[in-house]
């Protein structure tokens, strides 16, 4: 069986953890819109400003290509920070609050072909800041697409998370189990 790993390094997991205890600030970008859905985004800390980002990486799986969607993070270089202020496009700015702490979102999905598991995948879906009113979402829109929404919610839990969309559907020859899991960061 073929494992592919979508999940966020130690060194991204170091910058998320970064964020506990600072003030939110902002989430936004150069390009980005009022719908918040973009392929990069910033968020603005007090002491920190990481830059998110929705890329796909392609793996060969019995012959055939397929395309993965998949979040990462890095710290954000200054000339970034500087275009996303000057852009103006800075959003959610009155949820000036501490980040109490970071859960990712991290899904399973399993690939069967005549009830024998082909592939499975690991990705982290989705990343979540707790602050001290209400949480700050960062989530993959699609397996297949490079886009990153961001959503507000008072309360987080994964029965109300909106999985990603996925073009794996089941029919006669396929079949596809998917599992969904919260895990805090710090």
């Amino acid at each position: 069986m073929i494992e592919i790993k979508n999940t966020f390094s130690e060194h991204e997991l170091k910058a998320l953890k970064s964020l506990v205890g600072q003030e939110f600030k902002f989430i936004g970008g150069r390009e980005v819109p009022d719908f918040l859905v973009s392929d990069s985004l910033v968020l603005g800390a007090s002491n920190t400003a990481l830059a998110f980002s929705a890329a796909m990486k392609d793996v060969t799986i019995n012959g055939a290509i397929e395309d993965f969607s998949f979040l990462f993070v890095e710290v954000a270089n200054e000339d970034v920070v500087a275009e996303t202020l000057k852009s103006g496009n800075m959003f959610l700015l009155n949820l000036r609050h501490e980040i109490t702490g970071i859960s990712i979102v991290r899904e399973t999905l399993t690939h069967f072909v005549k009830n024998l598991p082909s592939w499975t995948l690991s990705a982290d879906v989705a990343l979540v800041l707790h602050l001290v009113e209400g949480n700050v979402m960062l989530r993959l829109v699609s397996h297949s697409v490079e886009a990153i929404a961001v959503e507000y919610a008072h309360d987080f839990s994964l029965s109300s998370f909106e999985k990603p969309s996925s073009r794996f559907k089941n029919d006669l020859f396929d079949a596809y189990t998917s599992q969904f899991e919260v895990i805090s960061v710090s």
